[in-house]
């Protein structure tokens, strides 16, 4: 599928989704109070899940917006969530250093995962739901693996604190983008180093996998968003 169809897709897909919402969606929904740090929705649409700086997590009813339920637990704002494939578990990062997993029906969390010395800035769960991986401040990358009783993977390699996690779309490799603008790409198999971008000027505030195609969309804070042709080809020496 081009790349063309696929935004065509999307735009249909929308044109489908959107008589489903009754709510005037120019009403805002309150509840935070304080900033939003990240909003998602559930898989299958339903849901909106939003994370802020007042330490909570919040489920809403996409079709109206009404509040279902707020999660507290974490002891520092919360800077970031992700949802796994079945729309039901849950991933929040916070400033106090760990990642909680919650369950969309239950209030209390499931999980509480601790691995990073510093706030916990982005996260990412697999489509099998087997591992999550979070990254931060502390310029690593940790990798739980729910399937096994294991401690969790670190994987090292950034000077600067880590702002963004993307998984391709066969869950092969693993992007994450740093403070500084690099972006490095994880073999998953082993957790190997398996290249790095220079790829922004400033924060590479997101990276993105097409989800069909070997290639990365990354965006810096700078301004500029570029693609990347993945596995990365080295530089070949010019003959003189």
């Amino acid at each position: 599928m081009t790349l063309r169809a696929s935004v065509l897709n999307a735009f249909l897909l929308l044109s489908l989704i959107a008589p489903c919402f009754s709510q005037d969606q120019t009403v805002p929904w309150t509840g935070h109070a304080g900033p939003i740090s990240s909003a998602l929705f559930t898989p299958d649409g339903r849901i909106v899940l939003t994370s802020g700086l007042d330490g909570t997590v919040r489920v809403w009813n996409a079709a109206d917006g009404a509040l279902l339920r707020t999660y507290t637990g974490h002891e520092g704002q919360v800077l970031t969530l992700a949802v796994g494939p079945d729309g039901r578990t849950i991933a929040t990062g916070s400033r106090d250093t760990t990642i909680r997993l919650w369950d969309v029906f239950i209030p209390w969390p499931l999980e509480e995962h601790t691995g990073l010395e510093s706030a916990v800035r982005t996260l990412r769960v697999s489509r099998d739901g087997h591992w999550t991986a979070a990254a931060g401040d502390d310029k690593s990358v940790i990798i739980w693996d729910h399937s096994e009783d294991a401690e969790p993977a670190n994987l090292s390699g950034h000077a600067e604190a880590v702002v963004s996690l993307s998984a391709s779309a066969d869950e092969s490799t693993l992007a994450s983008g740093d403070a500084a603008g690099e972006i490095r790409f994880w073999n998953l198999a082993d957790n190997s180093q398996s290249g790095t971008l220079g790829a922004h000027t400033g924060p590479a505030v997101g990276t993105v996998w097409h989800p069909e195609q070997p290639l990365v969309v990354t965006a810096g804070a700078e301004g500029s968003l570029k693609w990347w042709q993945v596995p990365l080809v080295p530089p070949r020496d010019l003959a003189p």
